[in-house]
């Protein structure tokens, strides 16, 4: 018969009388924190009260203060101009004196000699004032301080600033007879120039011009004595006061006058003096600090409100202390502790009898589960190495039957699991340090079990950096804001990973080098082991995306804008056409010459219009030769320096020639179209900083531009205007974008400058931020070249003979181009089209000299065309023509032997000088084949 067995579930029923001991205990603590937590509340209430009442007071004195300083300063100016005029108004009291009672009895010579002598005596302002005269010529009769200068002719004196400081005040006695001049002018034996005030009087009767001046920091002096004085008699409450200081420290008023306070600090380190200076510079704010007051040595809380003057460097400010609070603070709290006492020995008395009842039953129970725990500790012990299994006969409760039972199926499985455990170790292994993304497994503790190689390499961080959650927050998110907003996003997922709301995003990393990273989160919840967190470094991804989106809309854009240009160039060629016949018909002295010449202007500047045009479709190369980039970014700011004297230009330009290969009239219109940006940033002026420099740019940094890695030169052009906001930013490059009026801009200047750059093979980028300025990075690869220098430029027409074939489809061009080489001497072959041209080539090929081929054509294009021609005709002169720029097509016909390239709209002189080169470059090469 086997032993009868208890069930330890129905031991545990008629125990449950334990409960009520841990419910008289519960209740008894809740109590205790509810009294606790209310009185906390209540505390913090008046605490919070008594100090917003202090700050009220002490802002409202110290503002009174800043109000009178700000008065007072106001006053700078008045106060001096009433000073200084009443000492000429003495002085032309004195000197009308000597000349009413002397003008009768003297001479002029000697009435002047008694007035210089009777002014030369008088000072004032212990000294420092004196008074001078000059005459309507600018002539110097008195002048006390430097006695050497009287008898001179001052018209061309000039103050710090440049002010011609005699003609001025001249100029004030011509308008009204007298007035106050402001100007800058040394000090005696000082270095520099300060602010000035002078009041000039003329006294007509000699025509001299008497006048006095003072330096308005003497006078600011005096005022600011005056301040201090009244600040250091304010007193409120009852040790309440007012103390101003200079931001280096030293004490003005109050109870350390005199003294350099910069470094005090507190018991607990605070450096109030430089607390108070920051927050006066920021424009006002309080600080808290712990003191002893005045009549004793005990510590107590403080705080003081300081504002700043900045014009002089001060701060003001004043404090009072908080201890009268805590005073009846600490009461309340010895009534509250006074109680809990109490109920807690009552309460202890009544656990101590529970205590003691628990306590037998407990003993009971203890012995007879005793025994049946060291059966299952010896098995665990051995379990936990060796494979083996509990008797349960031994066994002395039902349930422990069954846990026995349950232990032993647990050995077996627990046999096979960890062979599949070790399999499934070794593949999630292999799968993880394979991945090209950054993994970790953070345990359900928090603390981090494992990271990947991946995430070591994206990161720097290894597991010994970041063995918890908390470590990998304050590492990766130095900021506290963005840590706090990275947090809250993450316990949102932690409460409801399967919603949509707490899907995580994309948030930037600190790395442990310090740089920084844009992270994709992927976190996946592992049942009872904890978190598998996914990292993906989405930047260079994010930055090719946004850099191919640009491209493609500029792509589109540009090949809207170049079909505008080809067909506008087309028009211009007519009447560019026009223009050139009739100039030639009428000659240079007929009188419609000059609407003519105005007509060819114009012609040039749509054809301005054109190149933007033609630079925002990134064709808009047509003369590429190496040039010093650093000369031709000088030389185009020196056209915006003549033009606005309100905007002064620095250059800091690399020490030696920077040599890039590129059209010199593209890069100069990209650094036009960006300066007059920078100008219209600064509508009351401002400054304009240049820089180039050589850096070389790697494969990371190009691969968002479709550039090539290497040696570039880098240009910067930083102003100080108005700034952008981000969103701007990133539409600066769009074409017809911007943001001024619509009579200001058109929106093409930075979209074309952006083609232009990207047609060199370049990188343009900006920087800026609203209310600091703008700066523009341009960066063109390096030539090993030679800058080229320009020569000069022929302007003469060059008639020859001959037959050219002309090729085109749009009668406009035809209209014009047919006449143009006839008046230079040419007989000419329209073709109307290619299929036209290679007619005309197998028929009369023999007897045409030259042909002038149009590119962009219906049917059979230029490209065609050109290789028919040559097919029939291997060494036929091509000049190749097109409203287009010399990209795309052009550049490949070029490279395939066409002799040379123009770009409509072109005039007379163009077309001859270019067809003269190209019939003379083939002779020179027949002529080289015959002799050898």
């Amino acid at each position: 018969m086997k032993p009868l067995k208890f069930s330890i579930s129905r031991i545990f029923l008629i125990h449950m009388s334990l409960v009520g001991v841990i419910s008289i205990f519960s209740l008894g603590y809740l109590w205790v924190t509810s009294e606790w937590s209310r009185f906390e509340k209540e505390a913090n209430s008046l605490r919070a009260s008594y100090l917003e009442s202090q700050k009220l007071i002490l802002k409202r004195e110290v503002n009174q203060a800043l109000d009178f300083v700000n008065f007072m300063k106001s006053q700078t100016e008045k106060r001096l101009q009433d000073s200084i005029k009443g000492r000429v108004e003495e002085a032309y009291a004195i000197i009308e004196n000597i000349y009413l009672k002397e003008r009768d009895i003297k001479s002029t010579e000697e009435i002047e000699a008694l007035i210089k002598q009777a002014l030369r005596s008088l000072r004032y302002n212990n000294g420092r004032g004196y008074y001078f005269a000059f005459t309507l010529e600018g002539v110097e009769t008195l002048f006390e301080i430097r006695p050497e200068m009287e008898g001179t002719n001052m018209l061309q004196a000039r103050g710090g600033k440049g002010e011609f400081v005699v003609s001025d005040m001249l100029a004030v006695i011509r308008e009204d007879g007298e007035g106050f001049y402001n100007y800058t002018w040394p000090k005696p034996n000082q270095q520099g120039f300060f602010p000035r005030i002078a009041f000039v009087k003329l006294f007509k009767p000699i025509g001299w011009v008497i006048g006095s001046g003072e330096y308005l920091d003497y006078v600011e002096n005096d005022i600011q004595e005056e301040c201090l004085q009244w600040i250091s008699n304010i007193k409120f409450e009852k040790d309440g006061y007012v103390f101003a200081g200079k931001w280096d420290g030293l004490g003005l008023s109050g109870p350390e006058t005199g003294k350099n306070l910069y470094d005090i600090e507190d018991i607990n380190g605070v450096k109030i003096v430089q607390e108070l200076i920051k927050l006066a510079k920021e424009g006002g704010g309080f600080v808290e600090y712990v003191l002893p007051r005045f009549e004793g040595k005990n510590h107590a809380p403080k705080i003081s409100y300081a504002v700043g003057v900045p014009e002089w460097q001060w701060y003001i400010g004043s404090g009072l202390y908080l201890d009268e609070i805590d005073t009846a603070l600490a009461l309340k709290q010895s009534e509250l502790e006074g109680r809990i006492r109490k109920n807690i020995r009552n309460t202890t008395l009544i656990l101590f009898t529970l205590l003691i009842f628990i306590f037998l039953i407990v003993k009971l129970l203890s012995d007879r589960i005793h025994h049946n725990i060291k059966l299952f500790k010896k098995f665990f012990s051995k379990a936990s190495s060796d494979a083996i299994k509990i008797e349960g006969n031994a066994i002395y409760f039902y349930d422990f039957v069954q846990l026995a039972e349950s232990a032993n199926d647990m050995v077996e499985n627990r046999r096979r699991a960890e062979k599949a455990l070790r399999e499934s170790e070794e593949k999630f292994r292999m799968l993880v340090e394979q991945s090209p993304l950054g993994i970790s497994l953070i345990g359900e503790d928090g603390r981090y079990k494992y990271v990947s190689p991946k995430f070591v390499e994206v990161f720097g961080y290894t597991i010994d950096d970041i063995t918890t959650g908390i470590e990998w927050f304050n590492k990766a998110f130095p900021d506290d804001l963005y840590r706090q907003e990275v947090m809250k996003a993450w316990s949102d997922y932690q409460r409801h990973p399967q919603t949509k709301r707490s899907r995580l995003h994309v948030y930037t990393v600190t790395c442990k080098d310090g740089s920084q990273k844009e992270i994709n989160f992927k976190p996946l919840n592992i049942k009872n082991q904890g978190q598998l967190v996914i990292y993906e470094d989405i930047a260079e991804r994010s930055r090719m995306e946004q850099q191919l989106r640009q491209a493609q809309k500029m792509e589109a854009i540009g090949t809207l804008a170049g079909g505008i240009a080809h067909n506008f160039n087309n028009l211009m060629m007519g009447i560019q056409g026009r223009a050139s016949l009739m100039t030639l018909e009428l000659g240079p002295s007929h009188p419609q010459q000059e609407h003519i010449n105005a007509i060819e202007e114009q012609i040039v500047s749509a054809s301005a219009l054109t190149r933007q045009l033609l630079g925002l479709a990134r064709g808009g190369k047509y003369e590429v030769k190496p040039i010093d980039i650093s000369e031709l970014l000088l030389s185009s700011a020196a056209i915006i320096g003549r033009t606005r004297k309100d905007i002064q230009i620095h250059s800091n330009t690399f020490p030696s020639s920077l040599v890039v290969e590129a059209d010199t009239r593209q890069i100069e219109q990209v650094f036009l179209n960006i300066f007059v940006n920078s100008i219209q940033a600064m509508p009351d002026g401002g400054e304009i900083y240049l820089e180039t420099s050589i850096l070389n740019l790697d494969a990371a940094f190009c691969k968002p531009y479709a550039a090539l890695p290497g040696q570039y030169v880098k240009i910067s052009v930083k102003d100080t205007g108005v700034g952008m906001n981000k969103e701007t930013c990133q539409q600066v490059f769009d074409p017809f974008f911007t943001t001024k009026d619509k009579y200001l801009g058109t929106g093409l200047g930075l979209a074309s400058a952006y083609g232009i750059i990207k047609n060199h093979g370049g990188v343009i980028t900006v920087n800026s931020d609203l209310g600091h300025g703008t700066t523009i990075f341009i960066y063109l690869p390096v030539s090993e070249k030679t800058a080229h220098i320009e020569a000069h430029v022929d302007d003469r027409i060059i008639r020859g003979s001959g037959t050219i074939l002309f090729v085109d489809d749009e009668d406009v061009v035809i209209d014009v181009g047919k006449p143009m080489l006839e008046k230079l001497g040419y007989g000419v072959i329209v073709a109307k089209g290619g299929k036209n041209a290679v007619d005309a080539v197998s028929e009369r090929g023999d007897n045409i000299d030259l042909v002038i081929l149009d590119l962009i054509m219906p049917g059979m294009d230029g490209s065609g065309t050109f290789d028919a021609i040559r097919e029939i005709h291997p060494k036929m002169p091509i000049i190749l023509s097109s409203g287009y720029s010399l990209k795309g097509k052009a550049t490949d016909i070029m490279r395939r032997g066409c002799n040379a390239f123009i770009q409509k709209p072109f005039n007379i002189t163009e077309l001859s000088q270019l067809i003269r080169k190209v019939l003379d470059e083939g002779k020179e090469l027949d002529q080289e084949k015959l002799y050898q």
